[in-house]
């Protein structure tokens, strides 16, 4: 781009294909409002979707393999810049013919109930445990998974309960069958942001593609119904 400037690009034109780096949690959320926007902005250009998260999004983007990623990025370097979508929250998921709580969930009974765990990583513990350290407890993790649409069919079918993003919970068809409750103690809320290359501000082609990814934002969140 410095030797031989910006070039021109016509997302209503282009049969580009844009790819997206991000967790299964942020593709689901996301991919349907960004493919209706692309329908109307871009509608000859197709999307694909990497496995990316806070781990290895930075490299994708570096090498080029992915346009922009969507997800948690709590510290990036200088080279990436993010733009925030929405916050999200945690609630607690299960299926109430397997597991019995109280409707105002109490910490005992939270702690007392197997648990399901997703771990991009697979550490065997999370930001839920370090909270019930605080308190001096523990809970039992009865399986872990990296996917967030797997730990759906897992806590239909087994007698766990899981903590997972709110918005993945109501919108995941799954899920939302299942019976969920407040978690019973203060748990952080989380951003999803845009990430993108410093470099590409003056690309016209990822202009176009975060453009869609920003509006497509803004029509979920207003047609999002109010908790």
């Amino acid at each position: 781009q410095s030797l031989f400037g910006v070039q021109s690009f016509e997302p209503a034109t282009s049969d580009t294909r844009f790819v997206i780096g991000a967790t299964d949690y942020t593709a689901a959320i996301l991919t349907p409002a960004i493919m209706q926007m692309m329908a109307t902005r871009a509608p000859h250009a197709t999307l694909s979707i990497r496995p990316a998260d806070r781990s290895d999004a930075e490299r994708l983007l570096a090498d080029g393999e992915i346009d922009v990623a969507l997800g948690m990025f709590p510290q990036t370097t200088q080279w990436i810049k993010r733009r925030r979508l929405y916050q999200d929250h945690h609630i607690c998921v299960f299926n109430d013919r397997l597991v019995s709580l109280p409707k105002r969930l109490t910490m005992d009974a939270y702690v007392a109930q197997d648990h399901l765990l997703v771990s991009l990583d697979g550490t065997p513990n999370g930001f839920v445990d370090t909270i019930l350290d605080r308190h001096g407890l523990t809970r039992r993790i009865a399986v872990t998974t990296p996917y967030f649409l797997q730990g759906g069919y897992l806590v239909e079918q087994l007698p766990v309960i899981a903590t997972l993003p709110e918005r993945f919970v109501r919108g995941c068809t799954i899920l939302s069958k299942l019976t969920t409750r407040a978690l019973p103690f203060e748990a952080p809320t989380f951003d999803v942001s845009l990430a993108w290359r410093a470099g590409d501000d003056r690309n016209p082609r990822l202009s176009a593609l975060k453009n869609v990814v920003l509006e497509a934002t803004r029509n979920l969140e207003a047609t999002r119904p109010k908790s």
